[in-house]
């Protein structure tokens, strides 16, 4: 639950923002965290819902982080991030409740990664294999109606047919802005990436940094659904639901996705829905050792 005062500043920052929700009319709390001074609350906002009605993430025309920080006549003030007035607030959150860290992260400052400004791998453990799932490429949702395509990754965790263990991976390097905190599965998104159907952890939070490769939690298996996301699958059986811009393509592990024919290519290479795929070790991993001799 949040405080009424909060929920009120919540309001009036919405109401200041509304330039930048994509048209959303409605709003919901998907995460909640802080401690002592300040909250930071990640919010879904829907604009095609009927008041009182229930909703799914999928169904989002916007997501993002408002941080709020108490006041010493018991009010609380709040910013949205990307504003300019976000990395004022963030000045007032003592350091023995956000690091340094934390804070270089959430700082619109530093603009997030976009797909043509960074190298993507794929989410799961070089050397291993997981699925394309039938649905190819799909409708994402996920902060701005029809802005975003997603494609489904599963494994049944049978290593020793070279399929993925259940680790899902940080695809590139970055900070967490965003969180979704269903009854069984929860998404966040790094950049403008987003990852759906984790276990929650409590390393899933706004703020928490992640190099890429590094694990970020295991997902969620068997059949399940949530205001975060759904998933019907066998018992062992677990997928990730990867979204990003809808750019026409998107670039991982030196494949290319075509959005228009869903199809992944490298070189000669090519897989379409239905089509296992192996996460290959980074390109370092091949560098020969070359022997020095010390005098």
């Amino acid at each position: 639950m949040i405080d009424a005062a909060i929920q009120d500043s919540l309001v009036v920052t919405l109401q200041d923002a509304s330039t930048d929700t994509n048209g959303a009319r409605l709003f919901a709390v998907t995460a909640v965290q802080g401690a002592g001074s300040h909250e930071l609350v990640s919010i879904a906002g829907f604009a095609q819902l009927v008041d009182g009605s229930s909703w799914s993430l999928e169904d989002a025309a916007w997501v993002g982080l408002v941080l709020a920080v108490s006041n010493a006549d018991g009010t609380w003030s709040s910013a949205l991030k990307g504003r300019a007035d976000f990395t004022i607030l963030l000045t007032r959150v003592p350091y023995s409740e956000m690091d340094a860290f934390a804070r270089a992260g959430l700082s619109p400052s530093r603009r997030p990664l976009t797909a043509d400004q960074t190298t993507y791998h794929f989410p799961w453990q070089p050397g291993t294999s997981m699925y394309y799932g039938s649905l190819g490429v799909h409708a994402g949702g996920y902060a701005g109606l029809g802005a975003y395509k997603a494609v489904d990754f599963l494994s049944d965790g049978n290593t020793a047919a070279g399929h993925a263990p259940n680790k899902l991976l940080a695809a590139a390097s970055g900070a967490i802005d965003y969180v979704c905190n269903g009854a069984y599965n929860t998404a966040i998104r790094i950049g403008n990436v987003m990852y759906l159907h984790l276990v929650a952890s409590p390393i899933l939070v706004s703020g928490h940094s992640f190099k890429q490769g590094e694990m970020m939690g295991q997902l969620k298996t068997g059949t399940f659904s949530d205001n975060c996301g759904w998933g019907s699958q066998g018992d062992n059986w677990f997928h990730v639901h990867w979204a990003f811009p809808d750019t026409g393509t998107f670039q991982a592990s030196g494949w290319t996705l075509t959005f228009a024919d869903q199809t992944w290519r490298k070189e000669t290479a090519s897989r379409v829905p239905l089509s296992w795929m192996k996460a290959e070790l980074p390109y370092y991993s091949y560098l020969p050792l070359i022997p020095i001799r010390i005098q």
